[in-house]
């Protein structure tokens, strides 16, 4: 009888014994051939795998027979496993192994209490990604185990092989499928190396009767090699080829050939190289020239451009002369934009500065230095606006302002600026916060409020979501919001236009009813500003005569039209709602100022 480890517990014999009837009667018996009595510790398997960029795993297994008496000991049970480098190294192509592990006493008896009576041990290995092709290569993994316990290590060494990640190939090959040369003059051949590895290769190049022109060495650092190919007298055409020398035949199948390449040798006369290269040599000459002078023409015309589009009166402006910042909007995007199609792209440097007041306020220092700098190309057909975003940095303050700046290269412009001024947290809410309408409305009015004024549209989104109580008081079970049983919500957007100095009226617009009965809540989405205050509403569906209650109601009241709010003005940063992020202003929505 052998265990799963092929180590013999017993022998298990069939007895005849004579009955006194006369009857052989068959008995198994079990003689234990004293069962074992050691701890055993080794690896799961002499070998071990992973491909590159894993972490892979090497198996100890630690087996506590049901027969091991620990007596009164409390002696600990450690195990050691390390690394050796072979053709894998440490810290190039694995982490290097050094791993502790130690079992109490108490552990061990549990692994022999445990239904099989051993446990398996995961020692992690982390194998190297990189960019080179190459072979499968090997560590040793090495097991020792100290202890005073009576224990027996059965493989205590294991080999790792990493595996290359990727199925890529290094491919050798000639920059041309066809070279011509010339009757006893050298033609230069070069042959290409593509993808990286860390091996030599000799690579031998052969004409069509597979007979060796020249070996080529590829060291791992280079990728072109140029070799001299000398026809001799004769007019004629070969054919090269490629193919893997002997030292590197270990590499196939990592280290492909390209396709064969075909040199023509053409003859002429010296006197006819000599006419030639006078020829050539004028060529040459006359063709550079003939690029200067192009080029000091070309030069010329965009400097003759530039004048005349300054002179037609181009500009480059911010879209605004002052942007609003929210506090816990934290960006605000400024745009520029160009009067008319220029011959050539603007290449405009925008430069940001605290103005003196907010530097002096913020640092006690009136001296600020740009905080801000970036340059920008606006495409020379185009006349839309170029936006960016205008990030608050840490410690800005509300009321802070910043003065942006333009300038642009190669072009006189008029000068032009704009500033961003940073407004207290801006909060999104309804006006009024509650509402009760006939469930024969179908519809219910709703008003949005915001209490800044900031340069951007603001698109938000009112959905309405029936609540749990409703729900149950309506169905006679409570449905979650979203669940297939629950009505769907209805939503509705709106859009707050970007300030520009007139007065604009509050966004209202109806929405419907996602019950028939009951109360729903309205929630506010503000797209692309996540992080806007917002506050939710309710609406309550009561019936045609009779609120939720039972009480009579009386004649329906048409809600009152929202109000216009006044001119927006710039922030006062010396006033307690500008500064004062904690005010009432900034954090009721339902305060007078809010709305």
């Amino acid at each position: 009888v052998w265990d799963r480890d092929d180590i013999p517990v017993g022998i298990c014999e069939t007895m005849a014994v004579r009955s006194l009837w006369g009857v052989l009667l068959l008995v198994p018996t079990l003689w234990v051939l004293g069962a074992t009595q050691i701890i055993s510790v080794g690896f799961l398997s002499p070998t071990f795998s992973g491909k590159e960029g894993e972490v892979a795993a090497a198996t100890v297994k630690v087996e506590v027979p049901k027969e091991f008496d620990f007596g009164d000991t409390k002696e600990s049970l450690t195990i050691f496993v390390t690394s050796e480098d072979g053709e894998a190294k440490a810290g190039r192509d694995f982490e290097v192994v050094d791993v502790t592990k130690t079992l109490t006493t108490e552990d061990l008896k549990r692994i022999q209490n445990n239904r099989l009576g051993h446990t398996n041990i995961a020692v992690e290995i982390s194998l190297t990604e990189d960019e080179y092709i190459e072979p499968s290569q090997t560590f040793t993994l090495t097991l020792e185990v100290q202890t005073t316990l009576d224990v027996e290590e059965h493989i205590t060494s294991a080999i790792f092989t990493i595996n290359d990640k990727g199925s890529d190939t290094v491919k050798i090959s000639f920059d041309q499928t066809t070279y011509t040369a010339y009757a006893s003059q050298n033609a230069p051949l070069k042959l290409l190396k593509e993808g990286r590895i860390r091996q030599n290769i000799s690579v031998d190049v052969t004409f069509s009767d597979d007979s060796l022109f020249q070996t080529i060495l590829f060291k791992p650092s280079q990728n072109v090699i140029e070799v001299s190919f000398n026809p001799g007298g004769e007019t004629q055409s070969y054919s090269l080829s490629l193919a893997l020398a002997e030292p590197s035949h270990n590499l196939e199948g990592l280290v492909v050939m390209g396709a064969p390449a075909e040199v023509k040798v053409m003859e002429f006369t010296p006197e006819g190289r000599r006419i030639i290269r006078l020829l050539e040599g004028k060529i040459n000459s006359t063709v550079v020239e003939r690029q200067n002078e192009y080029s000091r023409l070309q030069e010329k015309y965009a400097v003759l451009q530039r004048r005349v589009e300054d002179l037609q009166g181009l500009k480059v402006e911010f879209e605004r002369e002052q942007y609003y910042m929210a506090k816990n909007d934290e960006s605000v995007k400024v745009c520029l934009k160009k009067k008319m199609a220029t011959a050539e792209d603007l290449h405009v440097t925008v430069t940001a500065k605290k103005n003196k007041d907010s530097q002096k306020r913020d640092t006690g220092d009136e001296d600020a230095s740009p905080i801000f700098q970036e340059e920008f190309i606006i495409s020379a057909g185009s006349v839309k606006a170029e936006c960016f975003g205008f990030d608050m940095t840490p410690g800005d303050k509300v009321g802070a302002t910043f003065n942006l700046t333009l300038t642009v290269d190669d072009h006189t412009v008029p000068p032009n600026s704009t500033t961003v001024t940073i407004t207290k947290s801006l909060t999104v809410s309804f006006e009024p916060s509650e509402y009760t309408v006939s469930k024969g409305d179908k519809a219910v009015k709703v008003c949005l409020t915001k209490n800044v004024n900031i340069s951007e549209a603001l698109n938000v989104k009112v959905t309405a979501v029936k609540e749990k109580e409703s729900q149950k008081r309506a169905t006679g079970s409570s449905v979650p919001s979203g669940s297939d049983d629950a009505p769907p919500p209805t939503s509705q957007a709106f859009t707050f236009l970007a300030d520009s100095g007139a007065a604009q009226p509050d966004p209202c617009d109806n929405i419907g009813f996602p019950v028939e009965k009951g109360t729903f809540t309205l929630i506010l989405d503000v797209k692309d500003h996540p992080k806007v205050e917002s506050q939710p509403a309710t609406v309550t569906i009561a019936d045609d005569s009779t609120d939720p209650s039972g009480n009579s109601l009386p004649s329906p009241t048409p809600l009152p039209a929202p109000k216009a709010p006044s001119a927006p003005s710039a922030p006062d940063p010396s006033s307690s709602s500008a500064t004062d992020p904690s005010s009432s202003s900034a954090t009721d929505p339902s305060s007078s100022s809010a709305t």
